[in-house]
């Protein structure tokens, strides 16, 4: 494996650096599309954590989902945060948070509400009312329910190694 590093850090020594952040990305949405093709799971941890002052956190591989990222598409529909456990507006805005993770920006308006109910109903809904952790295999569910645009998850794919 020191050869392969070697040759690649050789290749890319003389590559200006926005090329190389590209080609890294060509090369994650390939391996994910790739994955997507297969038949083995790519599985993806999900964590929420609920604190004394009832505030409350959802990972994705350690990565914090943010409200505010839902904020810049659309005034989400639980400004109060993420919940789970039941269906209502914060585990709406919970599966449009996770969505947005796995489907690029520019494909954003993919996600429409039924989408999202799916997801609340086949994951969030059965989260339970406290802490939780799961791992789903997300790429599938995408796939399973239908969608057939690109599927890039790039800065937590890099944590699941």
């Amino acid at each position: 494996m020191g050869g392969n590093v070697n040759y690649y850090t050789q290749f890319f020594k003389n590559v200006p650096p926005y090329l190389t952040f590209q080609f890294f990305l060509v090369s994650l949405k390939l391996n994910l599309k790739l994955t997507a093709m297969s038949k083995e799971k790519t599985l993806f941890t999900i964590e929420g954590k609920i604190f004394e002052d009832e505030s409350r956190v959802v990972t994705i591989n350690g990565i914090t989902l943010q409200l505010k990222d839902v904020a810049k598409v659309e005034a989400p529909s639980s400004p109060g945060g993420f919940s789970w456990g039941y269906s209502g507006s914060a585990p709406y805005t919970l599966a449009f948070a996770i969505l947005m993770k796995f489907i690029p920006e520019e494909q954003w308006n993919s996600i429409d509400s039924k989408m999202r109910h799916a997801f609340e109903r086949d994951f969030i809904r059965g989260w339970g009312n406290g802490n939780f952790m799961v791992e789903i295999d997300i790429i599938a569910w995408l796939n399973e329910y239908g969608y057939k645009g690109e599927i890039a998850f790039v800065h937590v794919l890099q944590k699941v190694s």
